[in-house]
């Protein structure tokens, strides 16, 4: 297992040398992402090492927002479309307009994802609740790092999304030195394409537990890359192997535990999390989701016991699962930012 030395640690990052980034992409995907601060903490699970960027404001923050990224993705997931006026997307966006607006922004890489240890694209075993309790761990160390007070809004896309949810509920009832103010989603994975209940029970406690890394040849494709990204250029961009470097991937199919990890996940913050979810959330979702239908947000819509007044859900006709991606991010990330104010008043 390869062995680098970035930002002052050693990490085994399970990614071949011949692909992984050199010190010219490094320091271009810094630039990308505005120069952030990187860091490291330990994982709940083996103690494996993640790593984390995090953007700070000009003076004291006003608040500290902690973004997670979906499945496959990483914390420096973004581009910047040159032929549209060199706009950013996703969390290269988000970075700078949050960072100008007054607000700390924290992101970390999942385990097995972007620069953290870990087999790669991995829910080991299906056990996402590793994904959640790394999430909880991070969003207490980043408070910590802030005058006690300061507020905290939890983020997250797709299956960051359903971490959010997880994560803000873990907070909800045990905020300890959180002071948890609400969360912010992008198509969050709460219904998904699921398989009829035998097939879920063959994958559950047939197939996963003997062959959780493999991926035999009949396992669906829940999010193709034409379902993902509506532009071509993004989708040429984020599914494009020579530009991830093996950090993330785009539009590829799971293995067997980490298909099992989502499908649990999703399970579990339909019937455990939302009934009993009380915090302001604003959320994105667009109607042509193919891969994680807006009826899942529309359910936390109804389900949840958050105060209607206290609920943002914008439902973007036409818009497809990677909506930060798309040309009216901006006003998508605007909406998140006002909402922010409304919290904080």
């Amino acid at each position: 297992m390869p062995v680098y030395e970035l930002w002052g640690e050693k990490a085994n990052i399970e990614i071949p040398e011949d692909i992984f980034p050199d010190k010219e992409d490094l320091a271009k995907r810094d630039e990308l992402m505005y120069n952030p601060e990187h860091g490291w903490f330990e994982s709940t699970y083996e103690s494996k090492k993640l790593h984390y960027r995090r953007n700070l404001p000009k003076g004291k923050p006003k608040a500290i927002v902690i973004w997670m990224h979906g499945i496959l993705g990483q914390s420096g997931f973004g581009m910047q479309i040159k032929s549209q006026g060199n706009r950013f997307t996703d969390h290269a966006l988000r970075v700078r307009e949050m960072t100008k607006a007054g607000y700390a922004v924290y992101a970390h890489d999942q385990l097995g994802h972007g620069f953290s240890e870990g087999r790669r694209m991995y829910i080991p075993n299906g056990k996402w609740t590793i994904n959640r309790d790394d999430y909880v761990k991070f969003a207490r160390f980043s408070a910590a790092l802030h005058d006690a007070g300061t507020p905290v809004i939890l983020s997250g896309d797709s299956y960051g999304g359903c971490l959010t949810l997880h994560a803000a509920k873990v907070l909800q009832d045990d905020p300890q030195d959180v002071n948890m103010k609400g969360i912010l989603l992008n198509c969050p994975a709460i219904h998904g394409d699921l398989p009829p209940l035998l097939v879920k029970w063959f994958l559950q406690y047939g197939l996963a537990p003997w062959f959780p890394t493999r991926t035999p040849f009949f396992m669906p494709h829940p999010i193709t890359a034409e379902r993902v990204w509506k532009e071509d250029e993004p989708r040429a961009y984020f599914c494009d192997p020579t530009e991830m470097r093996g950090l993330s991937e785009g539009g590829v199919k799971f293995c067997l535990g980490t298909a099992l990890g989502l499908l649990l996940a999703l399970e579990s913050v339909q019937a455990d999390v939302i009934p009993e979810f009380v915090l302001p959330f604003h959320c994105n979702h667009g109607t042509k989701d193919e891969g994680v239908p807006v009826s899942g947000s529309e359910f936390l819509v109804e389900k949840s016991k958050t105060p209607k007044d206290m609920q943002f859900f914008n439902k973007i006709e036409g818009g497809y699962h990677a909506l930060m991606s798309e040309k009216d991010a901006p006003k998508y990330l605007e909406s998140e930012i006002k909402f922010i104010e409304k919290i904080l008043k």
